[in-house]
């Protein structure tokens, strides 16, 4: 790092030990006589990692932000006619959705359907629907596809 005149800060310094749920052996890390933060859960470029490799962290956050931006459209529902409200999701919603799906594709099918659920709430609101309506339904009007679906072609996209 010296040779690229970089210093490394320190205080903003964490590492994560990566282990299994059962296991948790104790380590003390330092650099330069300065003790190093271990953390449980970092976000790193915008996704969340845990030390037990599981999405939940991810899952939560993605489902707080879309949560309030889908509380938001439902506001606004009342004057916003329907293409703006499409342009609405397809700008606010649906890329927090897809931010670097491919690293966490793997997720469970319990954490997928807590985001399934999420974007049939949007589509619900966008087309002013009772949730007494089928979900599929209700994505075949708008011409949406699942998150599943859509995680496999980036997968696809991303690979080929």
């Amino acid at each position: 790092m010296s040779k690229n005149q970089l210093q490394l800060n320190l205080q903003k310094t964490k590492y994560m030990l990566l282990h299994s749920v059962r296991r948790n052996p104790p380590l003390t890390v330092e650099l330069q006589n300065t003790p190093i933060e271990q953390v449980t859960c970092f976000k790193f470029l915008g996704v969340n990692i845990n030390e037990h490799l599981s999405w939940d962290n991810h899952i939560a956050s993605i489902t707080n932000m879309v949560s309030r931006n889908i509380n938001l459209l439902r506001r606004m529902s009342w004057f916003l006619p329907r293409p703006a409200m499409l342009l609405f999701y397809n700008s606010y919603i649906l890329p927090l959705f897809d931010y670097c799906d491919v690293v966490w594709n793997c997720c469970t099918d319990v954490q997928a359907s807590k985001l399934e659920r999420i974007q049939n709430c949007a589509g619900y609101i966008i087309l002013k629907k009772r949730k007494s309506i089928s979900a599929p339904w209700i994505r075949e009007q708008l011409g949406w596809p699942t998150l599943k679906e859509r995680r496999k072609v980036h997968l696809a996209k991303t690979v080929f």
